[in-house]
């Protein structure tokens, strides 16, 4: 979709089917908008658009943005409530009580956020190897505050998390489905 130059600006899991063959299928583009412009690489969009969960923080903070980059943001908050069955944090608030963690970017911040998500992730049955250090990588690359330091779809395709994962294996409907809280 991006590389059509679209934006969908409101990827959540509600909006990710399944068809017959279990390929994931993006549904309600009520939101999408152009984001190439022919005399640029990148058109910044203004509109605040989204669901607030899984809205990058420049969206939330009214300031214009690249849909790409909002998507991605969107994409790692997927991702986690894939894998963790639960959201990173309520919103990307600075100040909201796990993202915080994210937003200063730090090593020490790094180690707290885990910290405090492993204590989550215990509660709900999560198995800590699910959880690797690639893993945690992705996850900040993805949701980085700063849209010009976050991972684009190029270099998704090349991490060593996303790519451990066998896509070959056959999978039931069961297996492939997720819940969240």
């Amino acid at each position: 979709m991006h590389a059509k130059g679209i934006a969908h600006r409101d990827l959540k899991p509600e909006n990710i089917m399944l068809d017959s063959q279990l390929n994931l299928k993006l549904i309600d583009f009520g939101l999408t908008n152009r984001i190439n412009d022919e005399e640029q690489d990148i058109h910044l969009l203004s509109t605040f658009a989204g669901t607030p969960q899984f809205q990058a923080p420049e969206i939330f903070n009214k300031q214009k943005y690249d849909g790409k980059q909002a998507d991605m943001f969107s994409m790692g908050v997927i991702l986690f409530m894939i894998v963790s069955k639960s959201y990173p944090f309520r919103m990307a608030e600075q100040n909201e009580k796990y993202y915080k963690f994210i937003y200063r970017n730090t090593p020490e911040d790094f180690v707290k956020y885990w910290k405090r998500m492993g204590d989550r992730f215990s509660k709900k049955g999560i198995k800590a190897e699910m959880i690797t250090e690639e893993f945690k990588a992705l996850i900040f690359r993805l949701l980085c505050y700063e849209p010009k330091n976050r991972m684009t779809i190029e270099e998704l395709e090349k991490d060593p998390w996303f790519n451990s994962v066998d896509y070959s294996r056959n999978r039931t409907r069961k297996e492939l489905a997720f819940s969240y809280m």
